[in-house]
């Protein structure tokens, strides 16, 4: 054992090896630090590393595209022929106006003869209506043999209370030998009627 009288020091070998570890202890628990959170990064001065501006959700935000705005030509263009279209309505149809209507009056019509008259060469049928009018005509429609129809008009005549359609005829030039019917019809602006005869033969 070592006499601590001699005047050296023990100490000053303690206490230079105390120095050199105090100062080297905080570097190291530094290091150790950094290591473990290397990833978050470190600074010697202790400074807390910056938090980020920017997040996740914003990132991802910014690298999809939004919906294509239109140009202003296209909207024009579009806003033009919008324009031009004319909306659909209802449609309205106006009554055709065909004034008043002519009410025409059945006369009845009586035929007094018809017959081959040799002597004529001409068959000839006599007729009235039981009308007293003076704008009336009488027709005289035959049908022959092969569907052939002859027909004569004359204006009716009034007398005392009918009128009378005379005596009308149709000439043998106009008749094929064979059997003859027909019809005497009547018109007027507001009456009209008909009369039918049998068969007649023309020789």
């Amino acid at each position: 054992m070592r006499d601590l009288s001699d005047g050296a020091s023990p100490s000053t070998p303690f206490t230079a090896r105390s120095g050199a570890t105090r100062s080297e202890r905080p570097f190291a628990v530094l290091i150790a630090l950094c290591a473990a959170v290397a990833l978050g990064g470190c600074s010697v001065g202790g400074a807390q590393p910056a938090p980020s501006t920017s997040s996740p959700a914003a990132t991802v935000s910014a690298t999809h595209s939004s919906t294509p705005t239109p140009t202003p030509s296209v909207t024009r263009a579009v806003a033009q022929a919008t324009d031009g279209a004319s909306p659909a309505g209802p449609t309205s149809t106006s009554p055709t106006s065909t004034g008043p209507t002519a009410v025409s009056v059945a006369a009845a019509v009586t035929i007094t003869s018809a017959d081959w008259n040799p002597t004529a060469s001409a068959l000839e049928v006599s007729a009235y209506v039981d009308v007293l009018q003076a704008d009336g005509t009488c027709t005289l429609v035959v049908t022959g043999p092969g569907g052939v129809t002859q027909r004569i008009s004359t204006p009716a005549q009034p007398d005392a209370s009918t009128t009378s359609c005379g005596l009308m005829s149709v000439s043998r030039d106009r008749l094929a030998s064979g059997s003859w019917s027909g019809a005497v019809e009547y018109s007027a602006p507001q009456t009209s009627g008909q009369a039918t005869f049998g068969p007649i033969g023309v020789p």
